[in-house]
């Protein structure tokens, strides 16, 4: 439903595909959770929020100094990517298998939450729809590398680099990921 109300509303094309973790993202932000006590749109999840903070504490990928690296897979959807890989590698595996799928989507769902989240608590929610007006200047049924991705989100974040347009500055997006 939300991707048909991003389109709907103009937000992002028909003609291009919208990466996963803007969609699940704000899917995500403006759901309320089975079983809240209180339910509010746009709040912290209670699912999302425990997700990021155990998989922040346990899971070696969000360890340390390694915030660029997250949010990079986190733009580049690799985390989606991933989870996709392994629920076609893993079909009808033992429970283990079954497991390391769960938990690979749920790295991808409450990484993509966290990000949007922070974006709406900072007030920088336009950058998503500045994103979504760089994703319209793409060629129509492209598909998204990790590259084309790169570059949307440089310019619609305000980060591209001076010596080269398609790159992000590394400074800003450094600070962004910290934050």
């Amino acid at each position: 439903g939300v991707r048909q109300l991003l389109v709907a509303s103009g937000m992002f094309p028909r003609s291009v595909q919208v990466p996963d973790w803007i969609v699940d993202g704000l899917a995500a932000f403006f759901e309320t959770p089975a079983g809240t006590p209180y339910p509010t749109v746009g709040d912290r999840s209670c699912i999302h929020l425990i997700s990021f903070r155990h998989h922040r504490a346990t899971n070696k990928e969000f360890a340390g100094d390694r915030q660029a690296e997250v949010l990079q897979s986190v733009i580049s959807d690799t985390y989606f990517q991933k989870a996709k890989q392994l629920s076609k590698d893993l079909v009808g595996r033992d429970e283990k298998d079954v497991q390391r799928v769960k938990e690979s989507w749920e790295v991808a769902r409450c990484s993509s939450w966290a990000f949007i989240y922070y974006l709406a608590q900072n007030r920088k929610l336009d950058y998503v729809f500045n994103y979504g007006k760089e994703l319209d200047k793409l060629p129509r049924d492209m598909d998204l590398s990790s590259g084309v991705m790169q570059g949307c989100f440089a310019k619609a974040f305000d980060m591209t680099d001076q010596k080269n347009p398609q790159m992000i500055e590394d400074t800003k997006f450094k600070n962004m990921a910290a934050n």
